[in-house]
């Protein structure tokens, strides 16, 4: 009678493997975002003008394209395409909703008409 629950130790291996590969996924994800969110609360946002806010802008917009195109690739050369899927998920979706959320932020402060209340960098503020 063979005892199923024993691993070969080659098979054990492999999910352990598996197992720290996907941990580091999760960790690389939630490191970058972390950055990329602290970067947006650091960024002078409040001393813009119009040119320097569209310069911003074109610059968000160049790295979110660099950084979909890294990832894309690193996705196709992975051994494990879907953990790294998920980690250039996870950085791109928080990349794209800062640049979202600059944006909104800029076009706030430099013509404040624009909104029914005034924006801050994290939520509206009630007048």
């Amino acid at each position: 009678m063979t005892d199923t629950t024993d691993l070969q130790p080659g098979t054990q291996r492999e999910a352990r493997s598996r197992y720290r590969q996907a941990g580091w996924a999760v960790t690389r994800a939630l490191a970058s975002a972390a950055v990329v969110v602290t970067g947006y609360y650091m960024l002078p946002f409040d001393r813009t003008t119009t040119w320097s806010a569209v310069t911003l802008l074109v610059i968000e917009l160049v790295v979110l394209t660099g950084l979909v195109a890294f990832y894309a690739r690193s996705v196709i050369r992975s051994p494990f395409p879907s953990l790294r899927a998920i980690e250039a998920l996870g950085t791109s979706l928080s990349a794209a909703l800062v640049l979202f959320a600059s944006t909104y932020y800029v076009m706030a402060r430099l013509t404040p008409g624009s909104f029914s209340a005034p924006l801050t960098r994290t939520d509206v503020r009630t007048a």
